[in-house]
Order: C-alpha cells, then structure tokens, then sequence
C-alpha cells in the first residue's frame, strides 16, 4: 500500500513542479513580447528640438521605431542567469563604507536556475544574441542592448511578482517591478512600478 502512495505523490510533486516551471516561462515570454523595444536606440535618432510639439515628438519616435523594427537587423542580449527579487529591496542597491565615504553598491543575488533559451519564443522584431556588446559598438545602432530578468516571485497561484532590467548605455536604463496575472489560462501584466531609471 506504500508503493503505490509514494508512487501517486511522486508524480503530483512532479506535476507541480512541471506546472510550475511552464508558468515561469509563460511569465518570462509575456514580459519579453511586451517591454523588450527600440527605447535603448531611439534617443540616439531623436534630437530635442524646440520647435517640435510633444505630439511631433511621439509621431517621429514612432515612425523612427517602426522602420527600426521593419529593418530586421536589431538585436539584443537576454542574461541566461535569473535574480532573485528581493522585495525589500527591489533594485538590489547597497551602501557600503562609512558616513563621507559612502559607496553605491548595486549587488544582485543570482538564482541557482538560468534561463533555459529553448523555451523563450523570442522577440518578432529583434533576435537574441549570444553575447553582450558594449553600447559604444553599436556604430549602426541596431543594438537594442542587455535585458535581466529575476525569477518569478509568486504571490498567489496566479499572481506573480517579476523585475525587468534593461540597460542601454552608462546613462540609459530602467529598471521595473511587473505585477503578472494568470485570466483565462494567459500571463499578462497588470500593473508596472518604476524602480529605477537613468
């Protein structure tokens, strides 16, 4: 009679596990599809003009962004390794030192898990890259720069906690907390909170 209990709760413990991880990778591909996009490029195209009304401003950066993205040569770099979201401290910031000698510190944990790239379905209009370049290379900027995600922080069976990262340049970032909502069997994002930006 043990067998056959020990047996029946194995695959249930496998079961969720594998439920589990799929939800990790549905999360990971809705957050991909809907935040990875040419903002790390499109300053470099854009110049401030005074004479240009906000509205000419959003109709330029979107006709800028579309023949980017019909171009079919941007690229970016995704990190294999995941964070873990720390939500008392969502960007990962430490001073170290001692009063005037007080030193920004910026020190992710990493997950023991990485990022399994068999199971990302990848971007429509950029395609991954093996390796990170420096944003000073991008001489054709096409480059939309590196992008971290944290593993899921799961806050109820269909609610999740993740922090996307992306870094497109010494003075060029954002870091975001995603608030994930499983409706009707789908990942999506139901709310976003800036945690940091340059």
């Amino acid at each position: 009679m043990k067998t056959p209990l020990a047996i029946l709760l194995l695959s249930l413990l496998i079961s969720c596990k594998n439920s589990r991880e799929n939800d990790c990778y549905e999360i990971y591909n809705a957050v991909l599809r809907e935040k990875i996009s040419t903002y790390g490029v499109l300053h470099q195209y854009i110049s401030i003009r005074n004479n240009q009304s906000e509205k000419e401003m959003t109709l330029e950066a979107e006709r800028i962004s579309d023949s980017l993205k019909n171009s079919k040569s941007l690229t970016y770099f995704l990190d294999k390794r995941l964070t873990v979201l720390d939500t008392t401290n969502l960007s990962d910031e430490f001073y170290e030192g001692k009063e005037d000698n007080l030193v920004f510190q910026f020190k992710p944990q990493y997950s023991k898990e990485n990022i399994d790239f068999s199971k990302i379905q990848g971007v429509e209009f950029a395609k991954r890259i093996d390796h990170p370049k420096s944003i000073d290379e991008n001489g054709k900027q096409t480059y939309l720069g590196n992008y971290e995600l944290s593993e899921p922080f799961f806050i109820a069976e269909n609610k999740a906690l993740i922090r996307y990262q992306h870094y497109c340049g010494s003075k060029c970032g954002l870091g975001i907390l995603i608030t994930m909502e499983k409706v009707t069997n789908k990942w999506k994002i139901i709310n976003e909170k800036m945690i940091w930006i340059s």
